[in-house]
């Protein structure tokens, strides 16, 4: 894709901090998902306590205020945050944080514009020999759910499982003698689980 700026990364969560900025429904799915992986959740929304706390992932911590008054009081909590995540219904409270997020080197998701944000959450699916993550672009989470269910059909297959698991296999002796993928890729089962006739022809 022309100019695409875009780096698959996976992140370990536990005790990762995350700062969600508004706690609607976009935020309090957020907050839940990012609380199932061991993330160390802050909240800041100026509903009351109690509707938070109702809401909130168990071992959360409330900040009833607005961004601005959150920002005033608490400026050292949001500098220790590792993750961002911008849900307001408010375009201009979403660039303010946008901006302070920018300054002080904070990854930060904008929920309502895609293009705007650091990094966007991906779908994944994890095996034994893989891990694939998908992504519907922002444009739907149907979409990822779509695609995530038609490669776990595939990757179930008796053929695909035998091919991955003969990579695996053959994995060191690959990186070994630094064979590339595309050497190999048109390669039967049966020939890719004999390699000793690529020495030959290197």
């Amino acid at each position: 894709m022309k100019d695409n700026t875009l780096k698959p990364i996976l992140l370990h969560t536990k005790d990762l901090k995350v700062l969600i900025i508004g706690f609607g429904r976009i935020g309090k799915r957020k907050a839940k998902a990012y609380a199932r992986v061991g993330a160390d959740i802050t909240i800041v929304d100026p509903n009351s306590p109690g509707e938070l706390q109702h809401d909130a992932p168990i071992n959360a911590t409330y900040y009833p205020l607005s961004f601005h008054t959150f920002i005033s009081h608490h400026i050292d909590i949001f500098l220790k945050q590792h993750l961002v995540v911008i849900c307001t219904p408010s375009n201009e409270v979403n660039q303010t944080v946008e901006q302070l997020c920018k300054v002080h080197a904070k990854l930060y998701n904008r929920t309502d514009n895609a293009k705007a944000s650091q990094y966007s959450d991906m779908m994944y699916d994890q095996g034994k020999h893989h891990l694939i993550a998908v992504s519907g672009n922002a444009s739907s989470p149907y979409v990822s759910k779509y695609l995530l269910s038609i490669i776990k059909e595939t990757l179930a297959t008796f053929a695909i499982k035998k091919r991955i698991s003969i990579l695996f296999k053959q994995s060191t002796y690959l990186k070994q003698h630094q064979i590339p993928y595309e050497k190999i890729s048109h390669l039967e089962d049966e020939a890719l689980e004999n390699l000793s006739f690529l020495e030959d022809e290197q």
